[in-house]
């Protein structure tokens, strides 16, 4: 067995249930078509409903029935379709159960004088489900009633067992097994109204037995169910069969890039890199495309929700605005960082089902964004407003979506390149020089220092002199100023 889904009871309060002692431990269970209808006469047929029993008694859904004297094992057998044409008189809703039962009574009991059920007598864990065809049109309360039956025999123990009726007019199969599977459970945990029944709150009127206090209903190996109380787990109960699993992934495609018209800007990079010239770039945006994928599993009806920064993203698709950035030139480099403008990102969202995965698509034209994706999955029957929300689980994701930057023309990284080496070179001449070499012109470092810290209109010419110092025994450190003076004599022309 799997997940145990709980919900609250209907009767405000936890009801108490007594056993008496007596309950079915292996059903023995005999299904009966009742009508002209079947089998194949109505929208529901009598195989539909033989499928779901099977499930429903081969699965999970009766274990919860153990804490009870239920074994763990339940006999279906092969059904039996009588299509004489059956009518019963309707009576008013409030003696709907009773008129019913009655009538169907003295056809049951015709059947055990014919001698066309097996294996009835001194068979106590036999349960005859009745399924009464759509002809059989009612206006009460109820869909469906469990009793006893006993039938007198001379000189031998009464034939004893228990039934039940189920309507079908609703024509709809989930309508049908929820109310099979609740007079099932009852009939199990109260054979012969002397098993396990309600002894407070005081039961109403043909309730108090362990379906009655329970309104949810739930879906079990795609067989729509009815909850039963447990008394062990203080709730009303659906056991399942898979244990419920989620979590999620997403994908990014290739970003699909988008350069704007070339611009033209000048860069006032500081005197020790040469100082400011002219450089070119473009804003290039992406179009982003982004496939979340939600990864569940033991879910009967799955029903995922996602929020995307705080908003919810409709079943349908559309648009969703979030916060963005957009970087712009820097035109200082060794500045502090310009910060990026703010303003508003378009996404556009679509789903391709209810469960299915969800694509988002941002750009080009948009600013980058951080993209915080909620994820929760929970049964559609898991209802909140009935004290359910077990099989409710949550996934988290962080997306961070690049779609803008600025990019420039290669001499511009270059020159800001060549500028983080001149920096260094400037943190300390000493250190970057390294100790005294052999033909060294006195006053090395100081040599260093103030030409590459000279700003006047002479500085190329500086330059190129403290190279002609150097050349001789550093020849790395004479190219470097070399190509510094080269630099200041470039942006001279251009600037």
């Amino acid at each position: 067995m799997g997940d145990i889904l709980k919900f609250a009871p209907n009767t405000g309060t936890s009801p108490r249930f007594n056993g008496k002692g007596s309950v079915i431990r292996n059903p023995d269970i005999l299904p009966i078509f009742l009508g002209s209808a079947w089998p194949l006469g109505a929208a529901v047929t009598s195989n539909d409903i033989m499928k779901a029993l099977y499930r429903l008694a081969g699965g999970p859904y009766l274990q919860g029935l153990q804490q009870y004297g239920y074994s763990g094992t339940a006999t279906v057998r092969n059904e039996m379709i009588d299509k004489q044409p059956y009518t019963v008189t309707a009576g008013t809703p409030e003696n709907q159960i009773n008129v019913i039962t009655s009538a169907l009574r003295s056809y049951l009991e015709s059947l055990v004088n014919d001698d066309k059920i097996d294996n009835v007598d001194d068979n106590h864990e036999l349960i005859v489900l009745i399924f009464l065809d759509p002809s059989t049109q009612q206006t009460g309360r109820f869909s469906g009633a469990n009793t006893k039956e006993e039938i007198f025999e001379f000189l031998d123990d009464n034939i004893r067992f228990q039934w039940a009726w189920v309507l079908t007019d609703s024509n709809n199969l989930d309508s049908i097994t929820r109310t099979m599977s609740h007079e099932l459970v009852e009939s199990i945990s109260d054979p012969f109204h002397n098993g396990w029944e309600q002894t407070s709150p005081a039961p109403g009127a043909n309730a108090g037995q362990i379906g009655d206090v329970c309104d949810a209903s739930g879906v079990v190996n795609g067989v729509a169910v009815s909850s039963y109380w447990s008394v062990v787990d203080d709730a009303c109960i659906v056991p399942t069969s898979g244990t419920r699993r989620f979590s999620a992934n997403y994908t990014l495609d290739n970003p699909e890039p988008h350069d704007g018209p070339s611009q033209r800007v000048y860069v006032d990079f500081p005197p020790l890199c040469g100082g400011g010239r002219y450089y070119s770039y473009v804003e290039r945006t992406f179009l982003n495309r982004v496939t979340v994928n939600s990864i569940f599993e033991g879910y009967e009806q799955p029903s995922v929700e996602y929020k995307i920064n705080g908003q919810p993203v409709s079943f349908l698709g559309g648009t969703i605005d979030v916060a963005a950035t957009r970087d712009v030139p820097q035109l200082k480099p060794l500045s502090p960082t310009t910060p990026p403008t703010t303003e508003t990102a378009r996404l556009i969202t679509s789903k391709l089902s209810p469960w299915g995965p969800v694509q988002i698509e941002v750009g080009p034209d948009e600013g980058n964004t951080y993209l915080h994706l909620d994820l929760t999955i929970r049964e559609k029957f898991d209802d909140l407003d009935k004290g359910g929300g077990s099989t409710k689980k949550s996934a988290i994701l962080y997306i961070d979506l690049v779609n803008q930057k600025i990019v420039w023309e290669p001499t511009y990284y270059l020159a800001l390149k060549n500028c983080d080496i001149n920096a260094h070179r400037t943190d300390g001449p000493s250190i970057v020089l390294g100790p005294p070499r052999p033909g060294d012109p006195p006053g090395l470092p100081d040599i260093v220092r103030r030409a590459m810290e000279d700003n006047s209109a002479d500085r190329a010419h500086n330059l190129m002199h403290a190279a002609e110092l150097l050349k001789a025994s550093r020849p790395e450190v004479a190219q470097a100023l070399i190509v510094l003076a080269q630099g200041v004599n470039q942006n001279t022309i251009i600037g």
